[in-house]
This record gives structure tokens, sequence and C-alpha cells, in this order.
């Protein structure tokens, strides 16, 4: 053992941190990434099932509108199939009224009770409309539904 010298090349301390740095830099960047998609993948689930409720709202509504050639009087007398949200999740705006087989386009028929809010992005409700004799589903931001809204507040008791 003598003559051979245990110190570490000149290069190799240096090339030792730069590759101890890049490895922090990438385990952060990709740590930031996924907390991110998660995040925003957060909301897709609640927006899917709002809109698989919202259509099973609609077919009922138009099934029930198709054979009494009106409007249900509540969404409680239709037979809707619940899955993470129930009919009640959504607040009908001819309650109690019937309305015509044809009300005029863009009337409003049903829409989510509360906002849903993402993690990150701008609060929405699905919302139920009369569109060209069939009942269309929209989703909508907050500020578009509040406007669309307070626009047919006179046509309900």
């Amino acid at each position: 053992m003598i003559g051979k010298s245990n110190a570490i090349p000149k290069g190799a301390v240096d090339r030792r941190r730069v590759n101890s740095v890049r490895t922090g830099i990438v385990v952060v960047l990709t740590a930031v990434v996924l907390i991110f998609f998660v995040i925003w993948y957060r909301a897709w689930p609640q927006r899917w099932d709002c809109f698989k409720e919202a259509q099973r709202v609609a077919v009922a509504v138009e099934e029930y509108r198709a054979r009494n050639n009106s409007f249900p009087p509540l969404l409680s007398t239709l037979s809707i199939k619940n899955g993470r949200y129930n009919y009640d999740h959504f607040e009908y705006c001819l309650t109690g009224l019937g309305g015509p087989a044809d009300p005029p386009a863009g009337t409003l028929i049903a829409y989510c009770q509360e906002t849903h809010q993402p993690l990150l992005g701008t609060p929405w409700r699905h919302i139920l409309i009369f569109s060209k004799h069939h009942i269309a589903i929209n989703w909508l931001a907050e500020k578009e539904f509040k406007k669309l809204h307070t626009q047919q507040l006179p046509a309900y008791p």
C-alpha cells in the first residue's frame, strides 16, 4: 500500500456534487408536477359523476314529457337511477308547475343546487336547459350561471 494514495481525484468531487444537485432538482420538479396533476385531476370525477346524473335527469324528464305532454311537477315523481349524486342534487325550476311541453328555447329546467369548486379553476355547475325541442346539458361557470338564473327569475314564482 505504500505509494498508493487514497485521495479522491480532483474532478470526481465536483461531478458528484453536480450529479447530486441534478438529481435533487429532478426529484423536486417531478414531485411538483405530480402534485399539480393530482389536484387538477381531482375535479374530473366530480364533474363526470354530476354530468352522468344530469343525463339521467334529462332522460327521465324527456320521457315524462313525451308520455304526458308536459313537464313533471316534481323530480321525485320520476324513476331516476342514483349514482354518486341523486336527483336532490339538482334544483328543479318547474316544481309544482309542470309547465308546457315546449317552453321557449333557453328556459332553465334544472341546475346543480351547489357550486362545484375545483381546487384550481373557477366554480361551475351543470344546467339542464330547453333547446330546440329537447333538453340540453351544459356546464357553466358560476358567473355565467348567475347571469342566466337572474334573467329567468321573473319567469318563476
